[in-house]
């Protein structure tokens, strides 16, 4: 949740050595982790850089940029939603399968500290 990873992220940039970079897995977090850091007053891009998955409305308010990495959203529900109809109907019978998709990395500006 946003509340939790910002409690987190509060917790590590309080620590002596804090982190320079913060790598983010979902959009609830990532807004939990920027606002930890605005609150504790470091800018991005000059004192923490930050990487999050998933491209959503707030991260492109960001300046500097924030590295993102895109997931193909709409490719893994169709896929998801292929396995799943193959196991209902037996057509994909077996041991579970592995698919691979590509993903893109919009990097951002780097950290300047």
């Amino acid at each position: 949740s946003s509340v939790k990873a910002y409690n987190v992220t509060r917790n590590l940039l309080s620590m002596p050595e804090p982190p320079t970079a913060i790598f983010v897995t979902g959009y609830r977090m990532g807004y939990g982790v920027l606002t930890a850091i605005r609150d504790a007053g470091l800018a991005i891009g000059r004192d923490i850089a930050v990487t999050c998955f998933d491209r959503t409305e707030f991260i492109d308010l960001f300046r500097p940029a924030i590295t993102v990495i895109e997931q193909p959203l709409d490719q893994m529900g169709q896929a998801a939603a292929d396995l799943m109809l193959g196991r209902i109907t037996r057509e994909r019978a077996g041991p579970p399968e592995r698919i691979q998709l590509n993903t893109r990395m919009l990097p951002a500006d780097p950290v300047t500290r």
